[in-house]
């Protein structure tokens, strides 16, 4: 699990390090930095694959855009300055880090990013790409030093598994469309895509493991969520005529509901018809309790489309089962193989969130030292802060007097709000 993230000169994050947990989330005002936090992680997870590129980020879900407006445009940051990202973990008791510092390639003939300094600090190795004194020109190609120690398995398992874990981090920025299976997720990823494409094929996995091992993967405490659905009354199905308008473009499957107020003959939803609210949460069902989800994924706005009241009851939930993971591999393997049975126990996860709703506070138990809730604003100068928000003294009098995290926050007693 990363412990520490550093990060400086990524857009308007200047100079940041955050003390991680188990579950992360970050509130703040809209231009905060709040995502700017999550694509430092795609930045350096990209980089675990030996190269940096657009193709590599997208497929990370960090926004595409002008390389030259990655660095932080502050007045007093050159436009040749460089980015510097850190992870600091601790994994099977060892302390382990992993940094990079890199320079955006040029916009009109660059490609590939430059690696100026690259290091995995737990076995005190070092990258510089540069067989010179100079680094390779803008857009070549540079075969890091991550790479390396990943397929070398004299290297200490403890830094492999971070730089592993890190390479398999994904951002997901989900969206109806995409969810609803209407609009093609063209950036997909076992077991669901990143903005929500390809949803019923995980949920129907989940459906059949929860009949096998239904302590382990509980889908029916996010189905009773929504009081209109039959219990289990979810699953993959192809859309047919009767169900779909053929004028509506979709997937080969797609979520099916069982509406159970409804007559037997026309009881059965598609995700199109569906309340979008419920495809989100089924969705936070899959990144929670699905085998194949990446050890360390983060979820942009996650809260959106759901009630307040289902926003703070699915994020309980989500916290609570992320947690209840376990460290240890199954059967020697990390992660699930679609043709094995699934494992009998999850794996823990690393989760971090963004969010605009109060009530997803109150979901929140922020006492444990695992569970973390950050407040991102912008300070005079611009750039991006971020505070921890724990439960001190006067916190406890707010509560003991009725008041909850989120009347704390739209009041602005927390921090994160916008000045307006």
């Amino acid at each position: 699990m990363i412990t520490t993230l550093n990060i400086e000169r990524f857009k308007s994050l200047r100079k940041l390090s955050i003390e991680l947990g188990t579950v992360n989330v970050f509130i703040g005002p809209n231009g905060s930095g709040k995502t700017a936090i999550l694509e430092a992680l795609g930045l350096i997870g990209c980089a675990c694959t030996g190269h940096v590129d657009d193709s590599g980020l997208l497929e990370r879900g960090v926004r595409p855009g002008v390389s030259s407006l990655f660095v932080s445009g502050f007045p007093e940051i050159g436009r040749d300055s460089s980015i510097c990202v850190e992870t600091k973990a601790t994994i099977n008791g060892e302390k382990v880090s992993y940094s990079i510092e890199l320079d955006q390639p040029d916009d009109a003939s660059g490609r590939y990013w430059r690696f100026l300094k690259e290091s995995v600090g737990h076995i005190g190795l070092r990258g510089f790409p540069q067989d010179g004194p100079e680094p390779p020109e803008y857009g070549d190609k540079y075969t890091g030093l991550a790479p390396r120690v990943l397929s070398d398995r004299s290297c200490p398992p403890d830094a492999r598994t971070l730089l592993s874990n890190l390479a398999d981090y994904v951002l997901y920025s989900p969206n109806t469309p995409s969810l609803r299976g209407t609009t093609p997720d063209y950036r997909q990823r076992p077991p669901v895509g990143l903005e929500g494409g390809r949803l019923a094929e995980p949920v129907q996995a989940l459906k059949q493991f929860y009949e096998t091992h239904p302590e382990v993967y509980p889908l029916d405490e996010y189905i009773d969520l929504l009081d209109w659905v039959s219990p289990m009354g979810v699953g993959a199905m192809a859309p047919s005529a009767l169900l779909l308008s053929p004028s509506v473009p979709s997937t080969t499957l797609t979520v099916g509901f069982t509406d159970r107020f409804m007559d037997e003959s026309r009881h059965l939803l598609t995700a199109y018809d569906a309340s979008e609210g419920a495809l989100y949460v089924l969705l936070l069902a899959v990144l929670a309790l699905h085998p194949g989800v990446p050890p360390i994924f983060a979820i942009d706005n996650f809260d959106q489309a759901l009630n307040p009241r289902l926003a703070r009851a699915v994020t309980k939930l989500l916290v609570d089962h992320i947690i209840a993971g376990t460290d240890e591999p199954q059967n020697g393997k990390r992660f699930y193989n679609e043709a094995s049975p699934p494992p009998e126990k999850r794996h823990r996860r690393q989760v971090l969130l963004t969010t605009h709703s109060p009530q997803v506070l109150d979901g929140l138990d922020i006492s444990r030292d695992d569970v973390r809730l950050f407040a991102v604003d912008r300070n005079s100068k611009g750039e991006t802060a971020v505070r921890r928000i724990v439960i001190d003294e006067k916190v406890l009098r707010e509560a003991e007097s009725g008041v909850t995290l989120s009347r704390l926050w739209v009041m602005g007693r927390l921090g994160g709000v916008p000045n307006v």
